[in-house]
C-alpha cells in the first residue's frame, strides 16, 4: 500500500491545479494515504472504496484474517464476475475478470499513517447492488464523508453505468 501511495503521490505532484480523485475499492486506501498531504487535491470521491481511519489497514478492517500460505499474495476472489461485475454485460465482465491479478498481502496489512478525508473534502458513492463490498458497510465508511451519494449498481459502475457515474461526478464538481 505504501508503494502504491508513493506512486499516486508522485502523480499528484506532477499535476497542475486542483485535482479531484476518484478512489475505487482497494485503490481508496493508498489514495487516502497519498492525498492527505497533497496541497493540490481539492476533493476525494470514494466509489465503493475503503475510507479507512489512520492506523487501519484492510486486514484490521476485515477482522485480522488473511488466508494461509506463503505466496505473498491474496488470490482473486471466488466467482469474481459475480462479486465484482454482477451488473456488467457478460462479455465485458469476462474481459474484466481476465485482467484481474492476485494482490500482495503486504498491501492489505500496511496501516494508514494519514487519512485524506480528515483534511480534504470527500464524497462517498455507495453502490447499492455491490456483492463484493456490502452496501451497509459502504454506508458506514461513507458516514465519514462530507456527502453521500448512491448508485443502483454493482461494485464496478464505471463498466455497468458509466454515463450515470460520470453525471454524478460532474454534478458534484458543479456543486
Amino acid at each position: 500500500m505504501y508503494d502504491d501511495a508513493r506512486v499516486i503521490r508522485a502523480r499528484l505532484e506532477e499535476a497542475d491545479g486542483p485535482v479531484t480523485i476518484l478512489a475505487h475499492s482497494y485503490g481508496a486506501v493508498p489514495v487516502t494515504e497519498a492525498a492527505a498531504s497533497a496541497p493540490n487535491v481539492s476533493r476525494v470521491l470514494y466509489l465503493a472504496g475503503f475510507q479507512l481511519e489512520e492506523g487501519d489497514s484492510l486486514v484490521s478492517e476485515s477482522g485480522g484474517q488473511l488466508p494461509s500460505g506463503d505466496t505473498g499474495t491474496l488470490p482473486v476472489p471466488d466467482n469474481p464476475a459475480k462479486a465484482l461485475f454482477n451488473d456488467v454485460a457478460e462479455e465485458e465482465a469476462d474481459q474484466a475478470v481476465r485482467r484481474l491479478v492476485p494482490q500482495s498481502i503486504r498491501s492489505f496489512s500496511e496501516p494508514l499513517t494519514a487519512a485524506a478525508w480528515k483534511t480534504v473534502p470527500s464524497r462517498y458513492i455507495v453502490c447499492e447492488h455491490d456483492e463484493m463490498l456490502p452496501p451497509a458497510y459502504q454506508e458506514s465508511m461513507g458516514s465519514r464523508a462530507d456527502r453521500l451519494y448512491r448508485l443502483p449498481s454493482g461494485h464496478s459502475p464505471f463498466l455497468s453505468m458509466a454515463a450515470d457515474l460520470a453525471e454524478l461526478i460532474t454534478a458534484d464538481a458543479d456543486s
